[in-house]
């Protein structure tokens, strides 16, 4: 759809014609089924979504704990953009600035985060796995850094955020590998640890022994991993040590791989082994 969508509607008159969408550069309608807006002239007799007011009269819950509500898990307000009740009339949809889509089911006091697709654009870093892919996406004005498993058919298996306090520690990621259950990120917050079966997130920077917080790749083989940064290379074994791979090499770190006993190292001047 090229420009804002101003209305969503459907026709009382032909129930089964489509999905009508009232946009900045006029009509659209999506026809059953169809994955393609086409122009189109407006709905005869259109059929709305409540407003939200009626939505917060009919929800007395939505006002009394807005205060609760209206807030996300790092404390940024969230407001009600829109809702609509569910077709089985078991509850209400309530949109938001901020919090993504809610459900909130009748009689209850708080609605539910309904979860689909990645929480933010950009996209820093990915790891193929068995049944599908992780996904690092990257801080932004308006989300969080998070950590998302895609599946094959590109549903959302799981979803990590950290905690409320310091979410995964970082803003930016730029490579991920794996190492058993766990995923490690190089990010400019040092090497991040996040074990994906469970909630645990673990940052090694400077003070854990990094050359350099800003970790430009990593690289996990055989129970070790490999952390390339913006002053050189650092090795964790199992039990977490780390250790500097090559004193002398003080540069930059962008891209590793490792053969036999041999680690191989992108940098500004070349191949270095």
């Amino acid at each position: 759809v090229s420009g804002a969508v101003r209305d969503i509607a459907l026709d009382a008159d032909d129930p089964g014609g489509g999905l009508f969408l009232q946009t900045t550069t006029g009509w659209l309608r999506v026809p059953p089924g169809g994955l393609t807006a086409v122009p189109s002239p407006p709905p005869r007799r259109a059929v709305r979504a409540p407003p939200l007011e009626q939505a917060l009269r009919a929800n007395p819950s939505l006002q009394a704990n807005a205060a609760a509500i209206r807030r996300d898990a790092r404390g940024r307000p969230i407001s009600f953009t829109c809702a609509a009740p569910s077709h089985d009339g078991t509850g209400w949809f309530v949109g938001t600035a901020g919090g993504g889509l809610l459900f909130l089911p009748l009689a209850s006091a708080r609605p539910e985060p309904l979860a689909f697709g990645l929480l933010g654009d950009r996209v820093g870093a990915l790891f193929a796995a068995p049944g599908g892919v992780w996904v690092a996406t990257e801080e932004t004005p308006t989300s969080d850094a998070a950590l998302s498993f895609v599946r094959d058919d590109l549903g959302i298996a799981a979803t990590r955020v950290g905690s409320v306090t310091f979410g995964l520690r970082y803003r930016q990621a730029r490579r991920m590998a794996g190492a058993g259950s766990d995923l490690w990120l190089a990010t400019d917050a040092g090497a991040v640890r996040i074990e994906t079966r469970g909630d645990r997130v673990e940052a090694f920077d400077l003070g854990d022994g990094l050359p350099d917080a800003r970790v430009l790749s990593v690289l996990a083989r055989r129970g070790q991993v490999f952390v390339g940064t913006a002053r050189g290379v650092a090795r964790l074994d199992d039990s977490l040590r780390l250790e500097r791979v090559a004193p002398a090499f003080d540069g930059p770190a962008y891209a590793m791989e490792w053969l036999d006993d041999t680690v191989w190292v992108g940098t500004n001047d070349g191949v270095v082994a």
